[in-house]
């Protein structure tokens, strides 16, 4: 009962895709780990205390991997960010002004995720000065404003 409640952590001990991969060996490890420690103890039955060893060491090892690992795969979706930032950078020198809806549709073929779009147009607007600025527009019957995103012609062009 101890390992089939631990189970869910070990088969899924972070978010993150890149780790996610490099961790994807825990439950089996763990399982390892409890009969080394069996062994040790000189018994033939994988007992509590065994797996509660285990489940420390493998937390242990998932922790450093993490710790490790995180400042690459931060550093890749950063890289990434910035390239999906100067596609639409691109996109909108050559449209003068467009909508997230077109952006998605027009920029990158519908193939990028309303999230990863949002990163990259919040990348673009928290710099200093904003390479991109907002025009928000309220249309006759429309609920909610309509946001134009344009290239800040006040920032030089690079």
């Amino acid at each position: 009962r101890v390992y089939e409640r631990a189970y869910p952590r070990l088969k899924n001990p972070c978010l993150d895709d890149f780790l996610l991969s490099v961790l994807s060996r825990a439950p089996a490890h763990t399982v390892r780990l409890s009969m080394a420690f069996a062994i040790c103890d000189m018994s033939e039955v994988i007992e509590v205390k065994h797996l509660r060893a285990a489940l420390h060491w493998v937390k242990a090892f998932c922790d450093s991997a993490n710790f490790i690992f995180q400042g690459k795969a931060d550093e890749e979706k950063a890289e990434i960010t910035n390239a999906q930032a100067d596609k639409i950078l691109a996109f909108l020198r050559e449209h003068g002004e467009a909508t997230k809806t077109d952006i998605s549709a027009k920029c990158f073929k519908r193939n990028l995720s309303k999230t990863k779009i949002d990163e990259a147009l919040t990348f673009l607007l928290d710099q200093t000065p904003p390479r991109i600025k907002i025009r928000d527009e309220k249309h006759q019957g429309q609920v909610r404003k309509t946001q134009y995103f344009s290239v800040n012609e006040e920032v030089k062009n690079d």
